[in-house]
């Protein structure tokens, strides 16, 4: 097991709203749309190109609930 990657039980969707992020080779924008359906691996975390960050609108659960 790789500790630098991740998998979800659940979809994840994204819609940006402002500022910009990095994720492996493509920088997402406000009006961008991410969408990992479940079981997907994936890894390397966000990053912010010069400290932007930032707000989007999440529809996948951020934390486990219970």
């Amino acid at each position: 097991r790789d500790p630098g990657l991740d998998w979800h039980p659940h979809d994840e969707e994204v819609f940006f709203l402002g500022g910009c992020i990095r994720l492996h080779d493509r920088i997402y924008r406000p009006g961008d749309y991410l969408y990992r359906p479940p079981g997907i691996l994936h890894g390397e975390p966000a990053t912010a190109p010069e400290l932007v960050g930032a707000v989007v609108a999440s529809l996948a659960p951020l934390a486990p609930s219970g």
